[in-house]
């Protein structure tokens, strides 16, 4: 006989393609309510699209407050250490637009699928990094809270049994302008609400620039301090903050790099002030703890803001104190050669008695391994 005829009518009372989800749905996502083909994003699986459903990961939580809208786990089940990168090389880091962060910073109000725009943003691509073409002006600051792109991902506090610091680069901060107003990009840690968080930002710094720190806890903000830094001038900076849970207190931290025209040059791991007291809740690992990037134009221009990674490690694991002893390699050698590509680090060749010369053997510091790779070639 003739297959039915589709109307395409925008009705939540036909599911005309008989895909599960019914045409209104579809209409509303700009897909076919005529084709099996063409569906809407649904995370959780339950036939309602992502824009419709009012709890995406289906944790009885929803959306509106729930800061990580795409984990049902909210961060809980995610230990230390936790890195970020968006190299083609690198492993697929998934959740949301495949950017390695699970949601966005919640005020309660805004469903999270109207404060970022896809078109708006490029992740991975040849550069391997992650990018705000052009941040707007929303600001979690005090009572704004109108925050956009406040990207984050959970992960549990307790998991570190020590203090721990998280950790992004921000490349060539206000590169080819002049930073004026409140305009700032950095990282972000807090309860993964717009009341509750701190952040260490490169910061216009009334157009001279800066690296800025602030605290905010309850919508009130407090503990701010800022260094002077030149910008644009840097070729990247890395942002640090570090946490002691024990003592529940976070100390900033920055570094600037220039010169990579020729060599380049990073300036010593600074101190931003004193420690500061954060809410002992925060760390105590009976919920997630929230941490991302943040940046805002607010009453300025927009601009372009990259980040190049953002990691969370125990304290020692990313350069800001100390040395420890990780995994050996198992093969004991001399005059080998050592480089590092895509947060890996890479052994290959040496004089060794104990195993051939063409090893090439590649470490992994988040898990803590090393395996081999494919041997030197020989002449």
């Amino acid at each position: 006989g003739t297959p039915p005829t589709c109307s395409g009518a925008d009705d939540p009372a036909l599911d005309q393609d008989g895909d599960g989800f019914d045409n209104a749905d579809e209409i509303d996502n700009g897909t076919d309510p005529c084709s099996t083909g063409d569906v809407p994003p649904d995370w959780d699986g339950d036939k309602t699209s992502d824009l419709n459903d009012p709890n995406d990961d289906n944790d009885g939580r929803g959306d509106l407050n729930d800061p990580f809208q795409l984990d049902p786990n909210d961060g809980t089940t995610t230990n230390l250490p936790v890195r970020v990168t968006w190299d083609a090389t690198d492993p697929d880091p998934g959740w949301l637009l495949n950017s390695g962060f699970s949601g966005l910073m919640t005020n309660g109000t805004q469903d999270y699928l109207t404060m970022y725009d896809p078109a708006n943003m490029t992740v991975g691509s040849a550069a391997g990094v992650f990018t705000i073409d052009q941040v707007p002006g929303g600001d979690a600051r005090g009572t704004l809270n109108n925050q956009q792109y406040g990207f984050q991902r959970g992960f549990n506090p307790t998991s570190a049994s020590g203090p721990f610091v998280a950790r992004t680069r921000i490349n060539a901060p206000f590169g080819g302008m002049t930073p004026r107003d409140n305009q700032s990009m950095g990282l972000m840690m807090g309860t993964g609400d717009q009341n509750n968080y701190v952040k260490i930002v490169a910061d216009a710094n009334g157009g001279s620039g800066g690296i800025r720190f602030l605290k905010e806890v309850g919508g009130t903000v407090s503990a701010e301090r800022v260094d002077a830094v030149p910008l644009p001038g840097p070729n990247y900076i890395d942002l640090y903050l570090e946490v002691d849970s024990a003592a529940a207190t976070v100390q900033p931290r920055y570094s600037v790099t220039t010169g990579c025209s020729t060599t380049c040059t990073t300036g010593p791991i600074t101190d931003l002030g004193t420690p500061v007291a954060v809410p002992p809740a925060w760390v105590s690992g009976t919920a997630g703890l929230a941490t991302g990037i943040i940046a805002t134009s607010r009453g300025a221009p927009q601009f372009a803001a990259t980040w190049e990674f953002i990691e969370v490690t125990k304290k020692g694991s990313s350069g800001t104190a100390g040395w420890e002893t990780r995994a050996r390699t198992r093969f004991p050698r001399g005059e080998m050669s050592y480089a590092e590509a895509g947060g890996e680090f890479y052994l290959a060749g040496g004089l060794a008695s104990s195993c051939d010369a063409r090893r090439h053997q590649r470490y992994d510091p988040l898990t803590n391994t090393w395996s081999d790779v494919a041997p030197l070639p020989t002449a």
